[in-house]
């Protein structure tokens, strides 16, 4: 169950670094219209050394710039999000009539990470009750 967790934070710490990828796109597409409007002065300024290129596996809590903090809990409402997206697609999905779509390799990850937490939630419960149940029983020891 660990590794599975970790490759979910894996997959979100991945979506999370597009994200930023594309927000860091979209800023230097901003910096190019302001280049043409400011003075020489301003521009001079050196941004490679405040923003470093993000690559593939940079850990974003570990940037000094721009400051990230990723928690379990975003990481937790992250998934909760993603898997309510999916089940909302999947549902739209079975719904229509006469459409056959295709699984791509997202939607095939996410549905085994659905299963796997439905199955440890299954587990989690089934362990709780065994607990419950052998806290109710009279113990022979006090006999």
């Amino acid at each position: 169950m660990h590794q599975q967790s970790c490759m979910v934070i894996l997959g979100l710490n991945n979506e999370l670094l597009k994200d930023v990828l594309e927000q860091e796109e979209s800023n230097n597409d901003c910096m190019e219209d302001l280049d043409d409007i400011t003075n020489i002065e301003a521009n001079d300024t050196n941004q490679d050394d405040e923003y470093p290129e993000l690559k593939k596996g940079t850990l974003l809590n570990s940037l000094q710039s721009p400051i990230f903090r990723v928690t379990q809990r975003y990481v937790h409402d992250r998934y909760a999000l993603l898997e309510k997206k999916y089940k909302k697609k999947v549902k739209e999905e079975t719904l229509a009539s006469g459409i056959s779509c295709e699984e791509n390799e997202v939607d095939i990850g996410m549905n085994e990470i659905v299963s796997l937490f439905y199955e440890a939630g299954i587990e989690h419960e089934r362990v709780a009750a065994e607990k419950k149940n052998l806290r109710k029983k009279p113990s022979k020891h006090l006999k």
